[in-house]
């Protein structure tokens, strides 16, 4: 059998990397606006939030290395995340290494990467007990100790060699 290096030790050595860092960014269904990467906690708005929250960044991929790989790198997740790009799915992205083989989706020129966060239901469920809801309100007693959540990143795609 053919030895294969891991996509993490790949990644650590890439030929070339693209940080991504302007995202727009829309929960549940709402209007996209643009946003940093950081924890949910840090935002009123979201410190409660289920989601889906959904990370949207558009990006030109000029002179692909037809014998290169390229893996989407999301940094640090705290939710469940999926992953897709041109509308094509990718994979999800729950536990470390946050690491996605982007294959035939990624293409020369203009790409849109999709990142679909589910955020850890704790936060969900402390909220609903502080907002009066019976069912809830055993949770009230995490208030103080809610969960991470949200693409935290920093988010990047690697070229790595494809062999």
């Amino acid at each position: 059998l053919a030895v294969r290096v891991a996509d993490s030790v790949l990644s650590e050595r890439p030929r070339r990397t693209w940080h991504l860092d302007a995202w727009t960014f829309a929960i549940d269904g709402g209007e996209a606006r643009p946003a940093a990467l950081q924890d949910w906690r840090q935002d009123p708005a979201l410190v409660h939030a289920r989601g889906p929250g959904v990370y949207t960044h558009r990006f030109e991929l000029t002179d692909p290395d037809p014998g290169a790989r390229y893996l989407l790198d999301v940094g640090l997740v705290q939710g469940t995340a999926a992953v897709s790009v041109n509308d094509q799915a990718i994979g999800r992205a729950s536990v470390p290494p946050f690491l996605l083989d982007l294959g035939r989706a990624l293409r020369a020129g203009d790409n849109e990467i999709r990142i679909e966060l589910l955020a850890p239901l704790r936060n969900h469920f402390v909220g609903r007990a502080l907002a009066g809801d019976a069912h809830y309100s055993h949770m009230k007693g995490y208030e103080h100790r809610l969960a991470a959540a949200g693409l935290i990143g920093p988010v990047s795609i690697v070229e790595v060699d494809g062999r």
